[in-house]
């Protein structure tokens, strides 16, 4: 049909009808309409694929394992339409409705039309017009467990039952792995004799400019420590001077190039100028009050005149 509304009303009525068959002729009309050009016939197609391959093991048929890869795919997708990803979720999620242990049927397993069940697809297939709709499929699922009761409904102590399928028929499929990552393996990296001279010569450059300015950084600290060792002499000689030019003491040599200390200096290097010294162990003369002791420098100059009037005598 050119109708898209009518091809989505007969994929979901196909779904409804096949569900838990995986009958191959629905299958192969149904896998044109999940390629259809409008997204919301593609929803209705993986919806009833998905109702199509309930209670379907990967033993069964190979085809269910195709399709939930698909679904996955679908859903991963980013580039898809929304509605066209919202119906691979639903349709993920009715293929393992009820923890794989239900299935949806009009019937009873008498073969009588359950009106619950009427309801439930009813009210599921209206679900584009609104979407708390989807929760009524809960009604249409029956239990496909087997379940062996006694007479007064209690569980026997030893019961068996004896299947003929082949165990495969009822496995679960695989779970999901995560991603592998794909390592890559690097390759060698051609290197080119001209390149390999290039980063010889920049790193014996680099190790050049660094030998010299470790070089620099020594010539520098060498001269500081000159400069503050030239500064000690220099405030050693100063107090040496500053010692040697006491008043009343005289120091013979030369100061400026030698450190000597007041202490280290003998009676010999020293002449005193007070005219009145007493002797060693001799008693202090006190001058008394009415008499006045001349200063060093006035007699100085007296000694001078009297020096010059003898010369000039002897002339």
């Amino acid at each position: 049909s050119y109708n898209p509304h009518v091809r989505y009303a007969a994929a979901m009525a196909l779904g409804i009808a096949c569900a838990g068959t995986a009958q191959l002729d629905a299958h192969n009309l149904l896998q044109p309409l999940m390629s259809d050009g409008t997204d919301f016939v593609r929803q209705a197609a993986i919806i009833a694929m998905g109702l199509l391959y309930m209670q379907t093991a990967p033993g069964k048929t190979e085809r269910v394992k195709a399709f939930r890869e698909k679904l996955l795919k679908t859903i991963s997708d980013k580039h898809e339409d929304v509605m066209t990803r919202f119906g691979a979720i639903l349709a993920n999620g009715i293929m393992d409705a009820g923890g794989r242990n239900s299935s949806a049927s009009f019937f009873s397993n008498s073969g009588v039309l359950r009106p619950g069940a009427a309801i439930g697809f009813c009210l599921f297939a209206q679900m584009w017009y609104w979407f708390p709709l989807i929760h009524m499929f809960s009604l249409v699922l029956t239990p496909n467990a087997a379940i062996g009761l006694t007479e007064k409904l209690k569980i026997p102590k030893n019961f068996q039952m004896k299947s003929s399928a082949r165990p495969s028929l009822f496995g679960y499929p695989e779970p999901m792995q995560p991603p592998k990552k794909d390592v890559e393996i690097k390759a060698a990296t051609a290197v080119l004799s001209t390149a390999s001279k290039a980063k010889a010569l920049k790193e014996k450059q680099e190790k050049e400019k660094k030998d010299k300015a470790d070089v620099d950084m020594d010539d520098k600290a060498s001269v500081a420590e000159g400069a503050s060792r030239a500064g000690d002499a220099v405030s050693v000689a100063g107090t040496a001077v500053s010692v040697a030019a006491t008043p009343g003491t005289t120091v013979a040599g030369s100061l400026a190039t030698e450190s000597v200390a007041a202490s280290d200096l003998g009676s010999e290097h020293m002449e005193v100028d007070e005219p009145t010294s007493a002797a060693a162990g001799a008693k202090d003369v006190t001058p008394k009050a009415d008499e006045k002791t001349p200063a060093s420098g006035e007699a100085k100059d007296a000694e001078m005149k009297d020096d010059e009037k003898k010369e000039g005598e002897e002339k």
